[in-house]
């Protein structure tokens, strides 16, 4: 627990010690509540973190695997390019004999 909300509870009740019971017990499930609604929110907020953590780890491997694949196709590309210079540089030995 927060040290503010902490301080909130306290002065919570030290407020309820001067209440009538009715009232006192009316605040006392105010404050439940108010609890349970900021335990609600935490955790959804929690959960929101994860899913959105998961999210930027999937888009990171995401973006790894692009950057092999285009690593790949330029690997590929050069390849082909000097394939490419030998064949011609065969034909223009052919060709000049």
């Amino acid at each position: 627990m927060s040290s503010s909300l902490a301080l909130v509870l306290y002065n919570t009740i030290l407020v309820l010690e001067n209440l009538p019971a009715e009232q006192s017990s009316e605040s006392v499930q105010n404050i439940t509540d108010i609890v349970h609604n900021i335990q609600l929110e935490s955790n959804a907020v929690a959960s929101s973190l994860r899913d959105s953590y998961q999210e930027v780890k999937e888009g990171s491997n995401q973006i790894s695997n692009t950057g092999q694949t285009f690593n790949a196709i330029s690997s590929s590309v050069s390849s082909m390019i000097n394939n490419m210079n030998h064949v011609f540089n065969n034909l223009t030995d052919i060709a000049t004999k």
